[in-house]
């Protein structure tokens, strides 16, 4: 967990000083289910649902172990709409892949993935209403294709009144919402 939250730091730090250009990310795999680093007791990582709790205990780990003060303009209740992750003071969107997922083929990954993103990575890419709707556009057509299931009607915009950022970071193969169990992480 030390070395993850080293990791996340490293990548915010260097994403917020524009080391790593424009649009990055921070892709973390953990070892394939059938390796022996993988076999975890306390985790055991089957269904979906093992994974969607395994992800929120990390952040929460994670939200601990950071050193740095919650933003003032980000709400901590997860539910909020306005809520998003944040570590070493800046907002962070995450994605979940797992080989649990089969329906939801964009969310499969041979091994457990995290992938984080600066939530201002959205704003480069979404700078004007024409290359917002084209992003989406490009993305919902190619989620359309190739998963077997309908458009998780979780994906919103950020501050969306009806949707919650937390309920995006781990699609289940169904279109049903799971967010965070946890209200405040870090507590």
């Amino acid at each position: 967990m030390r070395l993850l939250a080293s990791a996340l730091r490293e990548y915010v730090e260097a994403a917020t000083a524009q080391t790593l250009g424009p649009l990055n990310a921070l892709t973390v795999l953990f070892p394939q289910p059938d390796s022996p680093a993988s076999k975890n007791e306390k985790y055991p990582l089957n269904t979906l649902e093992d994974y969607h709790a395994n992800l929120w205990d990390l952040l929460n780990h994670l939200a601990r172990m950071d050193t740095s003060p919650w933003p003032a303009d980000i709400p901590p209740n997860t539910h909020d709409p306005l809520w998003r992750f944040s570590f070493a003071g800046q907002a962070v969107f995450v994605a979940a892949m797992t080989p649990a997922h089969q329906a939801r083929r964009s969310r499969f990954c041979g091994s457990y993935a995290l992938v984080f993103q600066r939530a201002e990575n959205f704003d480069v890419v979404f700078a004007t209403p024409e290359r917002k709707a084209g992003a989406i556009g490009k993305v919902r057509g190619l989620l359309k294709e190739f998963d077997l299931v309908g458009i998780s009607p979780e994906l919103r915009d950020y501050g969306d009144k009806e949707g919650r950022e937390e309920n995006q970071y781990f699609l289940m193969d169904e279109n049903e919402g799971v967010g965070s169990p946890f209200e405040v992480l870090g507590k």
